[in-house]
């Protein structure tokens, strides 16, 4: 079956711009995955995820099949998303966490909390490639194992 760019719509809910910018030209690397939306707090992340407003047309504003989620966030944090996801599952989401945080409790707590994978960011462009590589491959792997 031949996939297409538009096989991963990606949510990424990250409050801090240069990372964003630096994920967007990364994903590059990963030609199965395509921006949805950047979300900035785990406040709109849940908003979009809801089908709130502004994000209620979802001809604009698709649900994703993968969450890339930033821990560290003003209001609510991604351990907050994790938290509203826990009674507001997501059909065929899979969540990333995606963050700075070097705390390994961090990584206990959030696969806990339903994340199904975890990954460090990464300072230069290339590291940040070979990490959008291998999420795809993890979508990848979920997509033969039937989890969409």
């Amino acid at each position: 079956m031949t996939q297409q760019k538009s096989d991963y719509r990606v949510l990424i809910a990250d409050d801090y711009q240069p990372d964003l910018e630096l994920l967007a030209v990364a994903m590059k690397a990963a030609p199965q995955l395509s921006i949805a939306h950047a979300a900035l707090n785990g406040e709109q992340t849940i908003d979009y995820l809801k089908g709130n407003a502004p994000f209620n047309d979802r001809e604009l504003f698709p649900l994703p099949q993968l969450l890339l989620l930033d821990l560290k966030m003003p209001g609510i944090d991604g351990f907050g998303v994790l938290h509203w996801l826990q009674t507001n599952p997501i059909p065929n989401l899979a969540v990333f966490v995606l963050t700075g945080t070097m705390n390994p409790t961090d990584e206990i707590r959030a696969r806990a909390m339903g994340a199904d994978a975890f990954f460090k960011k990464q300072p230069m462009i290339e590291q940040n490639r070979e990490t959008m590589r291998a999420i795809q491959q993890r979508l990848e792997a979920r997509r033969e194992a039937g989890n969409n």
